[in-house]
């Protein structure tokens, strides 16, 4: 499957400021139990989109980036992140069918920022955390960018139907060798993820529906048992 994101240019990739407080993380209208978005990358992710509105974008590529024009593309805004979490070919295919996943959301060291304009996302920008400082990663994927959004969205009215209570914290899971990435839900409930994925088909779920994580979890062991480490990026 083709990857649509866009990497960002190593010039802009350097981050110049580094903050030590924390913000509470905010995720599908819900504040997460454990305080903790790296107010440090809000700071870095700031001076990113700006490098990016003023020295990549412009009236020739504003569309590959997902914005209807340069207006736009300038007048964007950062929105509330979600922690990303990294599920490798060696998880999938060591993962035991019936054990679940409780990874650590506090501890993510990478960030996915939808990127709004008028509060409709229109591409994200993701931040990852080296060496102590956070910087920028990959930008743009507007059709991504668009499901994830409408993943969250539709979140809380998806929990409240499977009497998930307040509280939840939320990331963002990415399975690159599967070409998959979940909304990750932990609960005093159960731990859940909600598909967000092109062509949800390939691999036999469905957007925009709660499954357990060890449902999710192994359907993506069966899918990457054939798969070869030495042909995943």
């Amino acid at each position: 499957m083709k990857n649509t994101h866009f990497a960002l240019m190593p010039t802009l990739c350097v981050a110049t400021a580094i903050l030590i407080c924390f913000l509470p993380l905010i995720a599908a209208g819900q504040d997460m139990k454990d305080a903790g978005t790296y107010a440090a990358a809000a700071a870095d992710a700031q001076k990113a989109l700006a490098a990016y509105q003023q020295n990549v974008v412009n009236d020739k590529n504003y569309g590959k980036y997902g914005f209807g024009s340069v207006g736009e593309a300038r007048s964007s805004q950062l929105g509330a992140p979600l922690p990303i979490l990294i599920l490798g070919l060696d998880q999938l295919k060591a993962y035991n069918p019936g054990t679940g996943y409780k990874p650590s959301i506090a501890g993510a060291q990478m960030l996915w920022y939808p990127v709004q304009v008028a509060g409709q996302t229109r591409a994200k920008l993701e931040m990852i955390r080296k060496n102590n400082q956070w910087v920028a990663g990959e930008f743009g994927s507007k059709v991504t960018a668009d499901i994830v959004a409408k993943a969250q969205a539709a979140l809380p009215d998806l929990l409240a139907a499977k009497n998930v209570p307040a509280g939840y914290q939320v990331a963002l899971v990415k399975a690159p060798a599967v070409y998959g990435q979940f909304l990750y839900v932990q609960s005093t409930a159960g731990d859940f993820m909600v598909p967000a994925l092109l062509n949800p088909e390939r691999l036999n779920l469905q957007n925009n529906t709660v499954y357990t994580a060890d449902e999710v979890l192994t359907k993506l062991k069966a899918a990457a048992v054939d798969i070869d480490p030495k042909k995943v990026m």
